[in-house]
């Protein structure tokens, strides 16, 4: 179990994804990093007036499945 600023890169890494994704904030940078190790790492920007709902959008761009995710909506 992990919190936002507590990622556990080694458990991370035992599921050997094929993608990982993040918001980008500040105190995840160097987490970050060590992940892209592990696989491709994509984050996407964070800002004061974001809001969660704007996150799978990101997400399906990252796959290149946004078609997709509009038959959801």
């Amino acid at each position: 179990m992990t919190t936002g600023a507590d990622i556990e890169c080694e458990s991370i890494a035992a599921l050997e994804p094929d993608l990982i994704v993040g918001v980008d904030v500040p105190y995840l940078a160097k987490t970050y990093r060590k992940l892209s190790a592990v696989a491709p790492t994509a984050v996407t920007s964070f800002s004061d007036g974001a809001s969660w709902s704007t996150y799978p959008g990101a997400t399906a761009q990252f796959v290149s499945r946004t078609g997709q995710l509009a038959r959801l909506g």
